[in-house]
């Protein structure tokens, strides 16, 4: 087999993955970013660690928590980290205000971005459109809101 042929062929087999995954997402019984949907949370797992974690967290415990993780910052400098940045990647675990976000806001907020969505102008996230189709989003979402709590309220 030619390099030329592995290197035609490897992206078009890729792309045939992403729209197999997607479509199979959407013709499930679940409806979609459906935490209960394990095929979903599975496939969202694998795009949020790809994705997502390297600033929201593995443990989706959001910039701060991996922080206070990785270094023997005291929790108030941690916060004065934060301060100075002027923005984190927030939490997306059941402790964080992701979860206070309904599903079409959250959506937006990665497809789009939290500049456009949540008008923070400084966000260093820009969205994910072009990059992840809808079906991908909705597999995050999964993931994300399998992490939370049913009716727990995240602290302000």
């Amino acid at each position: 087999m030619s390099r030329r042929f592995l290197f035609l062929a490897f992206p078009l087999l890729a792309a045939v993955a992403a729209v197999g995954a997607a479509w199979t997402l959407m013709a499930r019984e679940h409806p979609p970013g459906d935490p209960a949907d394990e095929e979903q949370v599975a496939v969202g797992g694998a795009l949020y660690g790809w994705n997502c974690a390297r600033c929201h967290g593995e443990d989706l415990g959001g910039e701060l928590g991996w922080v206070a993780e990785e270094t023997n910052l005291s929790d108030e400098q941690v916060r004065d980290v934060a301060e100075r940045l002027g923005d984190v990647a927030p939490a997306h675990d059941d402790k964080g205000q992701t979860s206070r976000l309904d599903d079409a806001t959250l959506f937006r907020v990665i497809d789009e971005g939290p500049a456009t969505v949540l008008d923070k102008p400084n966000s260093r996230m820009s969205g994910f459109h072009g990059h992840l189709s809808d079906g991908e989003i909705w597999a995050i979402i999964a993931f994300m809101k399998s992490h939370w709590v049913e009716g727990e309220t995240p602290p302000d």
